[in-house]
């Protein structure tokens, strides 16, 4: 990445948006030449490296955001933005100021960052422009899980969970994918079931868990507290994955999409190639009961496998169970040395019905 630039930042170009009936500006960050500049220079540290951008982050960034990974930067404490009720939770983010920590205790989660199952990993979490981001490099097959601190339960048999992140970044490829995680485990076990997906790090515990890849494709996954060996039928495997729920694997007598195939072809954006990330947060809600699983996109029902058969529903342990819930940034064999996750919303048993992310709608210039 070339050197930071100490003349005063250029704004080469204005994007005017309409968000939530809100005009949002949003300069792009550059100079003439190409290189980047850096809105955040005086919070760099020295010797700081990779010195590279991030896969995931767009140059020029559309928003000031840092081009290089987060470890680079000082990062000050910022308060608190979750409303917490009696078993739920909705978090914007929306602090109002950029560059701000995020570790493990802070804004009210737990963070468990630098998990891998190969070789040595480095990750950093911050908030920056209303959002918060993941940072990650090195590693194998590894990332970082974020929680809210503190359980949930089912309400009248129903588990909702809602998510805003940029999960359509051409950069990420087939290496790096969101995911919404369930189980009755407070924390990662140590026992490894599946190495490829951070659903895969709770061995011993009964978890649930959906990955959103960047060729728009979904994949569910249930894993059985015992290690039981699941049925080859419904694609359960010998380490204790009790079924596996693609587009083309059903385990439901319903089954709808899951892929960007028909009337979802809009649904989950693609992002081009260096597109901001601001105009592809989807919003996913995950709905779960005890025989169906359901993923709305931006509102609309983009996956659905329900009907489940009584030997294959979800236990009693999650459905009358306290449950964490973990929003999962994962790389599985990086193809690049650093990569940048864009989160925002998060909900848990949010009120209201279903709605789309506030950019949906608006031109990413891609499809």
């Amino acid at each position: 990445m070339a050197s930071v630039s100490r003349r005063a930042l250029l704004s080469v170009a204005v994007v005017v948006v309409l968000v939530a009936g809100a005009v949002i500006v949003a300069r792009v960050w550059g100079r003439s030449d190409g290189a980047a500049a850096d809105p955040y220079r005086s919070l760099l540290t020295a010797g700081c490296g990779p010195a590279v951008v991030p896969a995931g982050q767009a140059m020029p960034s559309g928003e000031p955001e840092p081009p290089r990974p987060v470890w680079c930067y000082r990062l000050p404490v910022q308060a608190p933005t979750r409303v917490d009720g009696a078993n739920s939770w909705v978090d914007d983010f929306d602090t109002g100021m950029n560059m701000g920590r995020f570790q493990d205790g802070d804004m009210g989660y737990r963070v468990f960052p630098d998990i891998d199952n190969g070789a040595p990993r480095r990750s950093l979490l911050f908030l920056n422009q209303n959002h918060w981001m993941v940072d990650t490099a090195g590693g194998s097959n590894g990332g970082v899980l974020v929680r809210p601190d503190r359980s949930f339960r089912f309400e009248d048999g129903k588990l909702v969970i809602e998510a805003d992140v940029a999960a359509g970044l051409p950069a990420y490829s087939d290496s790096a994918s969101a995911e919404i995680d369930v189980s009755t485990a407070p924390a990662p076990t140590g026992k490894v079931v599946d190495t490829q997906y951070g659903y895969g790090l709770f061995g011993g515990q009964w978890t649930f868990g959906c990955r959103f890849q960047a060729d728009r494709q979904v994949t569910c996954s249930l894993f059985d507290a015992s290690g039981a060996p699941g049925d080859p039928a419904v694609f359960g495997n010998e380490q204790g994955r009790v079924w596996q729920m693609l587009p083309f694997q059903h385990v439901g007598t319903t089954n709808v999409g899951g892929d960007a195939n028909g009337p979802n072809a809009d649904a989950f954006r693609a992002c081009g190639p260096g597109q901001i990330d601001l105009l592809c947060r989807d919003r996913f809600r995950l709905e779960l009961t005890r025989d169906s699983v359901r993923i709305l996109v931006n509102g609309q029902l983009y996956f659905e496998q329900s009907g489940i058969a009584p030997k294959y529903q979800l236990p009693d342990e999650l459905l009358n169970g306290d449950v964490y819930t973990y929003f999962t940034s994962w790389v599985n064999r990086p193809l690049a040395p650093a990569y940048r996750f864009h989160w925002d919303r998060l909900a848990v048993n949010p009120g209201g019905p279903p709605s789309p992310s506030p950019s949906f709608g608006l031109h990413t210039g891609a499809r």
